[in-house]
């Protein structure tokens, strides 16, 4: 039993080292986009017909703290991942936890379908879900 914990414990710290690198490598590939965050995201809103300057941009670069060091952001964000904070999304603006989140609850609600639990019904054109998108994001919104 003692070499079965050894080798789980050896496996899930494997598994953070690992992530953590992955994380570092995909950290560092966006900072070789053109462009950070606050410029792709002002630069949408110019789309939509909103003026822009290079003090917004600025701006927008302190708020999001694009002003501080790589390793201190990337450390900052480790950190926060850790804690179930990913941030937000650069365009949306919606946080990447909730996104996940109504993600999630989506394909629990498909592979229940998919086991038989019955939430689901069949019609000509093949499944149908008894519970949409917009239903679920209700669900989670009533009080308990």
């Amino acid at each position: 039993m003692l070499n079965f914990s050894r080798f789980v414990l050896t496996r899930a710290i494997m598994a953070m080292i690992t992530l953590i690198i992955v994380s570092l490598v995909v950290f560092s590939l966006m900072e070789l986009v053109p462009g950070d965050c606050a410029e792709r995201y002002l630069a949408f809103k110019n789309t939509q017909g909103s003026g822009i300057s290079v003090e917004d941009i600025e701006i927008e670069r302190q708020r999001l703290g694009l002003d501080k060091p790589f390793l201190a952001r990337w450390g900052i964000w480790i950190v926060n991942a850790f804690q179930g904070e990913f941030g937000d999304s650069c365009i949306l603006r919606v946080n990447i936890a909730q996104l996940l989140g109504d993600k999630f609850m989506l394909l629990a609600d498909h592979l229940s379908c998919l086991s038989g639990a019955g939430l689901c019904h069949r019609h000509s054109g093949g499944h149908h879900f008894g519970r949409d998108q917009q239903s679920l994001a209700q669900q989670r919104a009533a009080p308990l």
